[in-house]
């Protein structure tokens, strides 16, 4: 006669397995799902499209290193991030980091890439501006995030650089790190005259060629 006891036992191990299983598929699931993707594209001549999604991150920091460019971005409500971005010459990487997941892609080789010029920064200063000609510099960087850039196509024309004085620049050292294209990071020091000239714009040109 067979031990009934013996009988509940392998029962009741085989009901806990199976319920161990049906909870671990919701959280495996889950996990695959907050995984996140990213995609690097080419969009019109002369642009890249990224896509970011981070299903289970809304609102979330995110880091980017554009070849040596660095900026700071933020996932929407729904933890997505779209951007388009200018398709630069000599780039061939951009990686990005938020939370603790890293993405990395591959830029896509294309004919339209432009020679640039551009300024990142990690100060909480928002007037920056770079410029040549009648053109201005793409902002890079969601407003309060830090660093920020500005990437400016070079046309041939003079760059200028111009940082307005006010209350909160005035009399400070402001620190930009200066690309080029295929040239490396060269460290930029401006010196902010002092509060007596507020209202007044310090402008400084730049040599697009290095």
């Amino acid at each position: 006669m067979p031990d009934r006891r013996k009988t509940h036992s392998r029962q009741a191990l085989r009901g806990l397995t199976l319920f161990l299983a049906l909870l671990a598929g919701p959280v495996a699931a889950q996990a695959e799902d907050c995984a996140g993707t990213l995609d690097l594209s080419e969009g019109a001549p002369g642009q890249i499209a990224l896509a970011l999604r981070l299903p289970c991150d809304p609102y979330a920091a995110v880091a980017l290193s554009y070849g040596p460019i660095r900026f700071v971005e933020e996932t929407g409500i729904d933890g997505q991030l779209d951007l388009t971005l200018p398709h630069l010459a000599g780039i061939s990487r951009l990686s990005l980091t938020s939370a603790d997941r890293v993405f990395s892609a591959d830029v896509p080789v294309s004919d339209s890439a432009v020679a640039f010029i551009a300024l990142d920064w990690a100060q909480p200063v928002d007037a920056v501006r770079l410029s040549s000609g009648d053109a201005a510099a793409q902002p890079m960087g969601f407003p309060g995030g830090l660093p920020r850039a500005r990437v400016l196509p070079v046309t041939g024309q003079p760059v200028h650089l111009d940082l307005p004085v006010t209350e909160t620049t005035c009399g400070k050292e402001l620190s930009l790190r200066l690309h080029r294209a295929n040239s490396p990071a060269v460290a930029l020091t401006v010196n902010l005259p002092s509060c007596d000239r507020n209202g007044e714009t310090l402008r400084l040109t730049l040599d697009p060629a290095g």
